[in-house]
This record gives C-alpha cells, structure tokens and sequence, in this order.
C-alpha cells in the first residue's frame, strides 16, 4: 500500500484537481464549478492525496439532506489500486464526522463493479437505484454507509 499525504485543498490546488479530473472521467467536472468549491463559495471540502509535490488523487465532500455525499473520488490511473483511494475515502469520512455527519452517501455507476465492491468493503451499501444519472444516460446507485465508516 502506497500512503500518501493526505491534506485540505484550497485554489491553488486547481490545475492539480483538472489534472486528475481530466485524466479519470469522460466528463470531468467544469473548472470553474471546482474553483467556486474551492474558493469557499460553496460548504465543499476537498482534500487532496500528495506523493511530494504531485498529486495522486482528490475527493470531495458536500453536506446533503440527512448527511455528506461524497461528491467525487478521483485517483490518476498510475497510481490506482495502490491504496489511495483508501486514504482519501478514510480521511473524507473522518471530516464529515469531525462535522457531524452521521451518513455518508455517494453515487456509482450500475456498471462499475469494482468501484461498488471498494464501497461495499467499507459498509456502503446500495439504497436506491438512479435511472439516467450521469451524462449519457448511465444509471446511477445511491449507496450510504453510517458514519464512522466500517474499517
């Protein structure tokens, strides 16, 4: 397992978040949604996996009804299956309940097997399904774990 430094983003982490946003998704979120994230605009909290000055992957965190979603978990692909998604997965969990938080959801593609097994290691587990979520028609599962996640 590969352990990186784990640590909160802020703007000027930008170029590094559109780094792993363009290199691990179709449809990367727009630039100026995540500075807007970052700038503080919004109650998201990034936080960013570190190996020296590159980063490794992100995830982010957004308060929702009856809980935190996390909005997005990202790892370059060189680096993937090395344990960081981990890492940020543990340390996001450890920020929604350091606030509170007493759920934890997330939505993962139906057909991404190996994603929905890495959740359903740690206690998610699958309460609705979301026909035609993401863009192009793909269906969605809501999953939610109680917080503090199963380790």
């Amino acid at each position: 397992m590969f352990l990186p430094d784990i640590r909160f983003c802020t703007v000027k982490d930008l170029d590094r978040i559109m780094r792993v946003e363009e290199r691990s998704f179709d449809s990367p979120w727009p630039r100026d949604l995540v500075r807007r994230d970052l700038s503080g605009d919004t109650a998201a909290i990034y936080l960013g996996a570190f190996g020296g000055d590159i980063m490794l992957g992100y995830a982010a965190l957004f308060p929702c009804e009856g809980g935190a979603e996390l909005a997005s978990i990202a790892v370059l692909p060189e680096y993937q299956r090395r344990g960081v998604a981990s890492q940020l997965l543990l340390g996001i969990s450890e920020v929604a309940v350091a606030l509170g938080y007493g759920r934890l959801r997330l939505h993962v593609k139906v057909t991404s097997e190996g994603a929905r097994a890495f959740y359903e290691k740690y206690g998610f587990t699958s309460i609705m399904l979301k026909p035609g979520y993401y863009e192009g028609g793909a269906d969605a599962l809501l999953m939610e774990s109680e917080l503090p996640l199963k380790i």
